[in-house]
C-alpha cells in the first residue's frame, strides 16, 4: 500500500493514508474514458507517492528524502498532588483562554468561572482579562480553577485535546 503526500513549501503539507496520486488527483467522470485532472498540473505535481506509513505531516522535504522533527517537545503528564508539573522540555507553553473556557463549558462550571472571576482580587482579575493566553503551570491560575471545583490539571492541560475521527 502507498500513501499520497501533498508538498508545499518543503513540507509535508497533507498525507493521504492509502490512496495512489492517481486517486486523489484524477477523477473519472460517468460516461468518460479518460480520468480528468482534480487540480492544476503544478498541484498534481506536488504530489508524491510514499510507502504506507512512513511520512508524517509537517515532514521536511528535501528534494530525495522526508525527514520529521517534532516541533514541539512532549508534555509529561502532570504529578498528582503538585503544583507544578514537571515538563523540562517546554517550561512556559501558554494556554488559550478560549480554550479554558470551552473546557470549563464541557465541565458545567462555566458560570462559577464567571461568579469567582468577578469576585477574584482586582490585579488577577485584570492580568487574567488583559492576555489572551496563560501560563498553565503558574499557581494563581491552578488555585483559581480549583477554586471552581475543576480540576485543574485537565482545564489548564496544555495539550490540544484529541481528534476522534
Amino acid at each position: 500500500m502507498v500513501d499520497t503526500v501533498l508538498i508545499q513549501n518543503g513540507k509535508a503539507h497533507q498525507v493521504i493514508p492509502g490512496k495512489t496520486k492517481q486517486e486523489v488527483c484524477y477523477v473519472l467522470m460517468e460516461g468518460e474514458t479518460e480520468p480528468r485532472k482534480r487540480f492544476h498540473p503544478d498541484v498534481i505535481a506536488s504530489h508524491m507517492e510514499v510507502p504506507e506509513g512512513t511520512v508524517q505531516e509537517g515532514a521536511t522535504w528535501d528534494g530525495y528524502t522526508f525527514t520529521f522533527t517534532n516541533p514541539e517537545p512532549p508534555v509529561a503528564p502532570w504529578p498528582p498532588g503538585s503544583g507544578k508539573p514537571d515538563n523540562p522540555g517546554n517550561p512556559n507553553p501558554l494556554i488559550a483562554k478560549i480554550t479554558i473556557i470551552e473546557r470549563l463549558h464541557e465541565a458545567g462550571k462555566l458560570e462559577e468561572y464567571r461568579t469567582k472571576l468577578d469576585a477574584a482580587p482586582i490585579l488577577f482579575r485584570e492580568k487574567w482579562n488583559v492576555v489572551e493566553k496563560i501560563d498553565p503551570y503558574d499557581q494563581a491560575n491552578l488555585d483559581f480553577i480549583a477554586s471552581l471545583g475543576a480540576d485543574p490539571l485537565v482545564v489548564l492541560d496544555p495539550r490540544p485535546k484529541p481528534v476522534v475521527p
